[in-house]
């Protein structure tokens, strides 16, 4: 059977760099909660504290939740203004099971007019709840983009495998782009109309859900490389990726790649800015990022 050869490119991109700031962190060790938070709930007892005993780093994690019975319980910390090129990261604690009394709930939301657009989040729900897109027999990651409240009017989808423990999940926005990475790993990308402007911890049942080290960053001052390639896998990987000045990076594709019978073979790639004119290999070779005074750079 003969093989059909066809050829492709990869895409790399990169935007200006100044300083990135940290807006906000919280490690959640302070014997108070710290005033920026803001609360809402219903049922009580309620809880909302530093606790000991269960954190991802030094001895103190934030705890929301009850004590006993059932609440609805929402955190929310405000950033100052409405970030359209950041990064916000945090670390949860998944007991994993499908027998939990509760659920969580994390967002990253831009609120305009009062109205809170949940820019992309997560539920992580048990066999108990009507969250899930494959069945009620799943618990696994329940990703959302673009909804209005707690699950309304927006898109879900399911995502990788829940494992005990303590879990990192960070958001990325530049410009129109987000991206919702777990543990390192790309989990859900789209378009979003709004910049992030709240974070949102939400749990509701019994039992507390379990947060640490919550950080904000806005990232105007990094050199973000936006990569695609249409076949074959990127490295560094597809999408959005963000790197401090100076900082020295590598873009290929594999030299060929077989997708549905079909043999793709990299012709090369293109670019302005810090990415070189063009190439004829899989590989543009060591590139120094600084493009402090560029506009953008492609990589084709």
């Amino acid at each position: 059977m003969k093989k059909l050869i066809a050829m492709g490119f990869f895409v790399v991109m990169s935007t200006n760099a100044l300083v990135a700031s940290t807006i906000f962190s919280d490690d959640f060790e302070s014997s108070t909660v710290k005033t920026n938070w803001q609360f809402t709930g219903v049922g009580s007892p309620l809880i909302a504290t530093n606790i000991s005993g269960n954190s991802h780093s030094g001895s103190k994690a934030f705890a929301l939740g009850t004590s006993g019975g059932y609440v609805q319980y929402k955190a929310y910390w405000n950033l100052p203004t409405q970030m359209y090129s950041g990064r916000i990261s945090w670390w949860h604690y998944d007991e994993a099971a499908q027998n939990t009394s509760y659920y969580t709930g994390m967002y990253v939301e831009g609120v305009v007019g009062g109205v809170s657009n949940n820019l992309i989040g997560v539920w992580l729900t048990d066999s108990g709840w009507g969250r899930q897109t494959n069945g009620t027999s799943s618990y696994s990651f329940n990703i959302m983009l673009n909804g209005l409240t707690d699950g309304t009017g927006s898109t879900w989808s399911d995502w990788g495998t829940r494992t005990i423990g303590w879990h990192k999940y960070e958001v990325i926005l530049n410009a129109s782009q987000i991206q919702l990475f777990i543990d390192g790993a790309l989990a859900r990308s789209g378009v979003v109309s709004n910049g992030i402007n709240r974070v949102r911890f939400y749990h509701y049942g019994g039992s507390v859900s379990l947060f640490d080290d919550l950080t904000i960053e806005d990232d105007t001052g990094d050199v973000a490389l936006a990569i695609s390639s249409a076949h074959g896998i990127t490295v560094p990987s597809a999408g959005i990726n963000f790197y401090l000045p100076g900082t020295s990076i590598t873009c290929s594709v594999p030299s060929s790649v077989t997708e549905q019978g079909i043999n793709w073979r990299n012709m090369g790639w293109t670019g302005t800015g810090d990415i070189l004119a063009a190439g004829s290999t899989n590989t543009t070779g060591s590139i120094l990022l600084t493009n402090l005074n560029s506009s953008n750079g492609v990589c084709t």
